[in-house]
C-alpha cells in the first residue's frame, strides 16, 4: 500500500488503514479523489461499510485524531485504569508494555514507571545448560544477554537429556572440524583481557560524568516541548527521552540497558568487539 500512494499528498496510511486529510474542505476533496484514483487503477476494491468520509474526529490505531492533535483512546485509557495490579513479572511487563503505548501523554513516563521496570531487573533466572566449562560462543551470547539479570547456571548431564534422539547418542564418525575445535578456546581468550568493568566501577564513572549529571538533572526537572533549549550534549536524548529513567547515578534506557559514561564509551566498544 505504501507503494501505491507514494507520491500523493495528504495521505497516510499503515498497512490498509488509510487516511486522507487536508486543511480545507476543498484540499480534502482533491486528495480524496487522488487516492480513489490511484486504488482504482491498481485494481484495489474498498469495502464501503468501513469506509468514513468528512470525518472531523476518529479513532487511529489507539489513538483519536482530532483538530486539535493526536490523543489518546479513552476506552484504551480506561482499560489500563482498570487493569489489575500485576502479581508477577510476565503480567507486570505486559502491564508496562500496555502503559508505554501512551507514554507521549505522561510526562516523565520513564522515570515514572522506573520503580516497576527496577522489580524486573531484579527478577532471578536459572540458566540450564549441557556441558561443563567453556560452552562456546552460543552460550557466550546468552551470558551477553543475561548480564542485566541475576542468575545461576545449572549442568545437565547428557545421560538425563532425556529428549535426545539415537542419532545425537549414536552420531556417524565424521572428520575433525578444526575451526570449530579451537571455539572454547576463543571464548576464554576473549575474556580473559581486557577484563569486563565491574558494576562499583561503572557507577564511578557514572556520577563522575559530566554530561550524565547534565542528564539526570534534566530527567528530574522534565523535558522541554522540543529540544532547541537542550544544551549539545543533550539534545541527542530528546527522541528518546521517554525511554530514559534515572536510578542513582545509574541513566537505564528502557528496562536493562545502560547508558554508558562519556569515559567509558571508547573501552566498552572495545570489550564489545
Amino acid at each position: 500500500m505504501v507503494t501505491i500512494l507514494k507520491g500523493l499528498h495528504g495521505v497516510q496510511n499503515y498497512l490498509d488503514d488509510v487516511i486522507v486529510y487536508g486543511r480545507t474542505a476543498a484540499e480534502h476533496d482533491r486528495n480524496l479523489q487522488a487516492v480513489l484514483t490511484t486504488l482504482q487503477h491498481a485494481g484495489l476494491m474498498l469495502n464501503r461499510a468501513k469506509c468514513k468520509f468528512s470525518c472531523t474526529c476518529f479513532p487511529y490505531l489507539g489513538h483519536t485524531i482530532t483538530a486539535q492533535g493526536l490523543l489518546p483512546n479513552v476506552g484504551h485509557i480506561q482499560a489500563i485504569l482498570g487493569a489489575p495490579a500485576p502479581t508477577d513479572a510476565a503480567k507486570l511487563r505486559s502491564f508496562l508494555g500496555l502503559t508505554s503505548w501512551y507514554s507521549r501523554f505522561v510526562p516523565n513516563y520513564a522515570s515514572e514507571v522506573e520503580p516497576m521496570r527496577a522489580c524486573l531487573r531484579n527478577v532471578f533466572f536459572l540458566l540450564v545448560t549441557k556441558g561443563m566449562g567453556c560452552a562456546g560462543m552460543r552460550i557466550a551470547r546468552w551470558s551477553a544477554h543475561l548480564l542485566c539479570f541475576n542468575y545461576e547456571v545449572s549442568s545437565k548431564p547428557g545421560s538425563k537429556n532425556v529428549t535426545a534422539d539415537c542419532l545425537s547418542r549414536l552420531p556417524l564418525p565424521t572428520c575433525v572440524d578444526t575451526d570449530s575445535t579451537i571455539e572454547p578456546d576463543m571464548v576464554t581468550f576473549l575474556s580473559a583481557e581486557p577484563r569486563a568493568l565491574s558494576l562499583e566501577e561503572f557507577s564511578k564513572e557514572c556520577a563522575a560524568c559530566p554530561e550524565l549529571s547534565a542528564l539526570r538533572q534534566q530527567l528530574l526537572t522534565g523535558w522541554p516541548k522540543n529540544k532547541k533549549t537542550l544544551s549539545p550534549e543533550l539534545g541527542p536524548f530528546f527522541h528518546i527521552r521517554d525511554e530514559l529513567a534515572a536510578q542513582h547515578s545509574l541513566v537505564f534506557r528502557g528496562l536493562y540497558r545502560l547508558v554508558a559514561p562519556v569515559s567509558l564509551r571508547g573501552a566498552l566498544i572495545y570489550l564489545a568487539h
